[in-house]
C-alpha cells in the first residue's frame, strides 16, 4: 500500500525532508506529524490497518527503530491502536466522559450520547434530532476557535434534540466551509442523527479528540425551543472538536435546561 505523503499521490522516499524540515525536531517526531497528518486527510483509510512499519521503512528510507518510534507516539497520543495479531489502526476517539451524557434520557444506549460511534450493528438508537445548514452570522469566538478571518468562511448548523417528543438541547455548531463543503450538496434537508458520521460520509471530516466547557446561564427568550422560560437557569455546553492533526474543526455550543441535565463522577 503506497503511503501518500503532504498530498503526494505515491510515497517519496525524500517527502518528509521536502519542505524545509526543523531539524531541531527529532525525525521520528517529524514522521509522527506527517503520519496524523495523512489521517486527517483520509489518506489512511478508517477500519484498515495503516501500512506495516517494514513498509513504511522501506518507503521512507529510515530505520526501523525511527518509524516505530514515531507509531509509539501517535498510540500513545491516542490516535492509533495496536490490535494484537491484526495490526495497527486508527482510533476513535471515546465519548465515554462527555458531558453530553448528562442530558441523555433514561433508554437512551450509552453510545447515543455525546456524539459518540455507535456499533454499526446496534444503530444509533432512538434519537430525534434535525439540523439545518444556513448562511452564517458566526460570533467572533467561533472565527477565533476556528482560527479563522471571515464569516464567509463559515458554515453554521442549527439544531435541536428531542428525546420521546420533548426537546432537551438546542445547539449552534460553526464549521470551516472549506472543510464541509460537502454538507452545501445536502442544502435544507434534515440531519437526522449524529453527525460526526454524517461528517465522515459527507465531507470525508474525522474527529480525533474534543473539549468540552460547562457552564451556567440564564434562559432567554430564544431558549423557548426547548421550552425553558427566560430566567430559568440553562446549563451550557461549549465544545471544540480537533482533526487527527489537531487542527480545530468545529466549534458548537449547546444548551439545555439545568432541570434535564445531571452529571455524576466516581472518585476512588
Amino acid at each position: 500500500m503506497a503511503v501518500p505523503l503532504s498530498g503526494e499521490s505515491a510515497v517519496q522516499t525524500e517527502a518528509p525532508m521536502r519542505n524545509a524540515p526543523d531539524h531541531r525536531i527529532p525525525l521520528y517526531l517529524r514522521l509522527r506529524n506527517e503520519f496524523a497528518q495523512h489521517i486527517a486527510e483520509g489518506h489512511w483509510a478508517f477500519g484498515a490497518a495503516i501500512p506495516p512499519e517494514t513498509e513504511l521503512a522501506s518507503k521512507l528510507q529510515v530505520s526501523m527503530g525511527t518509524i516505530r518510534k514515531a507509531i509509539e507516539t501517535l498510540v500513545d497520543d491516542g490516535l492509533l491502536v495496536r490490535t494484537r495479531g491484526r495490526g495497527t489502526f486508527i482510533r476513535r476517539p471515546s465519548f465515554e466522559k462527555s458531558l453530553y451524557r448528562a442530558f441523555r434520557s433514561p433508554g437512551l444506549p450509552i453510545e447515543a450520547a455525546g456524539e459518540g460511534y455507535p456499533d454499526p450493528v446496534a444503530g444509533t438508537g432512538p434519537i430525534n434530532a434535525s439540523a439545518v445548514t444556513v448562511n452564517a452570522d458566526p460570533p467572533q469566538a467561533a472565527l477565533d476557535k476556528l482560527g479563522l478571518r471571515k464569516a464567509q468562511d463559515v458554515i453554521e448548523l442549527r439544531r435541536l434534540t428531542s428525546v420521546g417528543g420533548k426537546p432537551e438541547l438546542s445547539e449552534r455548531i460553526w464549521l470551516p466551509r472549506k472543510r464541509f463543503q460537502g454538507l452545501l450538496a445536502l442544502g435544507e434537508a434534515p440531519l437526522i442523527g449524529l453527525l460526526y458520521p454524517i461528517y465522515e460520509a459527507s465531507c470525508s471530516q474525522l474527529v480525533a479528540s474534543v473539549v468540552e466547557t460547562l457552564s451556567i446561564d440564564s434562559a432567554s427568550e430564544a431558549d423557548g425551543i426547548t421550552g425553558a422560560r427566560p430566567g430559568d437557569p440553562m446549563v451550557v455546553l461549549t465544545r471544540i472538536a480537533y482533526d487527527y492533526a489537531g487542527e480545530p474543526m468545529e466549534y458548537r455550543t449547546a444548551r439545555g435546561a439545568a432541570g434535564n441535565f445531571t452529571f455524576s463522577v466516581e472518585i476512588r
